[in-house]
């Protein structure tokens, strides 16, 4: 598929895109029913950040590049995900799992995938092993994605959200929750379905 094939099949409607461009500029949680196009959205915001990166980057190296990561509570859902960025986007998109031995990579193995890779598909708890040793560090992450993050209390979601360092954080779990959190960069857009109860373990 052509670069301009695959832009091209990112269609928005006019929410899609309104929520998109708002979540350029800040943290949002979208809580919309099944089908709506969260992770269509998700994949407009991935790719407007890539473009944002690749023009104010004079060089590639390991100082300078920067990545999406789309987080996703369960291993099925890596694939399914990273199939949907790849017949979305030209960006380079690659998925990981356990059962790839992930856990044994190396530093080097891993600066590999972030250096040859735009977006790294993978669950919550892979991406907090690789902060916990250094592999890669937030300061190289154009934008996170939270997918399912009604699921923010499992295992690997709430460690992470203590680490994430997020800037001008707005969650609206819903209406009768509403909170706003303030931190630090990247971006984070999670994505949830409508009627979830979320309450983020992070520690100020």
């Amino acid at each position: 598929m052509s670069d301009a094939a695959a832009v091209d099949k990112l269609v928005a409607r006019g929410y899609q895109d309104e929520l998109a461009q708002y979540a350029r500029d800040f943290n949002a949680i979208l809580a919309a029913d099944t089908g709506t196009g969260k992770t269509l959205i998700s994949a407009l915001v991935i790719r407007w950040c890539m473009a944002m990166e690749a023009v104010k980057r004079t060089e590639l190296t390991v100082d300078t590049k920067k990545v999406s990561v789309f987080l996703v509570p369960q291993v099925p859902l890596v694939e399914q995900q990273r199939l949907f960025l790849e017949e979305n986007s030209s960006l380079e998109i690659r998925g990981y799992t356990g059962s790839m031995g992930v856990d044994g990579w190396n530093r080097s193995a891993w600066i590999n995938e972030f250096m040859e890779a735009d977006v790294l598909v993978m669950t919550a708890q892979i991406f907090l092993n690789i902060l916990n040793h250094a592999h890669w560090k937030m300061s190289q992450v154009a934008v996170v994605v939270f997918d399912e993050v009604h699921n923010c209390k499992g295992v690997g979601y709430s460690d992470l959200n203590c680490q994430m360092l997020t800037k001008r954080s707005v969650f609206t779990p819903g209406a009768d929750n509403e909170k706003s959190l303030s931190y630090n960069s990247p971006r984070a857009v999670p994505t949830q379905n409508p009627g979830s109860h979320c309450e983020p373990n992070f520690q100020s």
